[in-house]
């Protein structure tokens, strides 16, 4: 039997897969792609079809008899009452009554259609607060009663286990498995390795976005656990590779690293991020609102914007998500200008994807399944046969990679 559950769930999935339909949509021109040929978004829109035609069926019936029921009094009522009438035609009692039920029958219809409309819409409601109470029933994260200072900035990991669960199927997936490092305070250590072998899930275990499973993570010598939200975020910066910013002016995005830093400090941080002076082209300057109603900026300038933000915050601790990874020659040059500023001094853990970015680092880890499976410098680990000297040949091979011009008019005469 079709409940309200199941078209909460339905409506929850083709909401779901119908923007992310929208996002893709440049995709879906380009490889001209139809709604059928992308089935997440059909299965989607058909399985809220199926709740709804056999909702109905179930339906149907009773609201049938129901309404013909309530729709029909007036007809039931007078053929009746007439005929009783007819057999005591002096029976004034009964033709006072007669007229009262033709008189108000009638407005029995709207009150009954409102309260049945209103028993429906109750338990679409109760279903509703259901779902949100779920939400609210969920275990917030754990604030000390005594928080912890740090006393300096290094970040250990002691034995880390992590596991993404998923309580909706009870499902475990196993990311980190017994990690252990030392990020030490003003140098660069770096998390290299295939893609889902953990790097982003170490990254992210730092500003305790999750609590690890078993072991523990420490800044300055104190459990993050043991330190509070507001204080372990002011000690940590991001910068992600996929670089969000607000429907707001470029000043105010930049000041969302710290929202006391006056307009001086802004400029003089988007100056040293390298973003200073395209911002000055644009019509209103840092007064330039970004997105709808204003401009849009290239990634690499939306990613400088972001190299001011953490600039201006100026963390001890700096995490970055490959910046560069997805930036043109020029822009690449720039936005690593302004990332040689942002962590002087810092202590800096960077997801490399491309390796030459990494050569000077002070620390590679290299991350796969998991486990740090190898660590060192740049030249030790080139000197061993691991999982590093194969990705840095890979890296260097498709660095040389090139479409002779010569080749490529021969296959095409081919």
């Amino acid at each position: 039997m079709a409940n309200i559950r199941d078209m909460h769930d339905t409506q929850e999935r083709m909401n779901a897969a119908g923007v992310e339909y929208v996002r893709g949509m440049p995709a879906v021109k380009v490889f001209g792609l139809t709604v059928s040929t992308f089935l997440q978004f059909h299965n989607s829109i058909t399985g809220y079809r199926d709740w709804a035609v056999q909702y109905v069926r179930f339906c149907k019936r009773p609201y049938m008899v129901f309404i013909t029921i309530l729709a029909s009094l007036i007809v039931f009522i007078l053929p009746v009452g007439v005929f009783i009438l007819s057999q005591k035609p002096d029976n004034q009692a009964f033709a006072l009554t007669l007229m009262l039920f033709l008189v108000v029958a009638p407005g029995f219809v709207t009150p009954m259609m409102k309260l049945m409309n209103l028993g429906g819409n109750m338990r679409i409601i109760a279903e509703g607060v259901e779902r949100i109470d779920e939400i609210f029933a969920q275990e917030p994260v754990a604030e000390p009663i005594n928080p912890q200072k740090a006393e300096g900035y290094n970040i250990e990991f002691d034995h880390v286990v992590f596991s993404y669960d998923d309580p909706a199927v009870s499902t475990r997936t196993e990311a980190l498995a017994g990690v252990s490092f030392t990020a030490r305070e003003g140098e660069l250590t770096a998390l290299v390795g295939p893609s889902g072998g953990g790097k982003s899930t170490i990254a992210y275990l730092i500003p305790r976005f999750w609590d690890v499973g078993t072991g523990a993570i420490r800044i300055g010598g104190v459990d993050i656990r043991e330190m509070g939200s507001e204080q372990l975020m002011d000690m940590v910066s991001f910068v992600f590779q996929d670089v969000h910013l607000f429907y707001d002016t470029i000043e105010e995005n930049i000041r969302m690293g710290r929202s006391d830093a006056g307009y001086e400090e802004v400029v003089a941080a988007a100056k040293a991020a390298s973003c200073h002076e395209f911002i000055e082209c644009l019509p209103q300057g840092y007064q330039t609102r970004i997105g709808e109603g204003g401009t849009y900026l290239s990634g690499g300038e939306a990613q400088r914007v972001a190299i001011a933000r953490a600039i201006l915050k100026n963390s001890p601790i700096l995490v970055l998500d490959e910046a560069t990874a997805f930036a043109d020659p020029e822009n690449e040059s720039k936005i690593q200008a302004g990332l040689s500023e942002l962590i002087k001094g810092k202590t800096v853990i960077i997801i490399a994807h491309r390796l030459s970015s990494i050569r000077e680092a002070d620390q590679i880890l290299v991350v796969d399944e998991g486990r740090i499976v190898e660590r060192g410098r740049h030249n030790e680990l080139i000197d061993r046969d691991g999982l590093y000297r194969r990705m840095w040949r890979a890296h260097i091979d498709a660095d040389s990679w090139t479409i002779a011009a010569e080749q490529a008019s021969k296959a095409v005469n081919e």
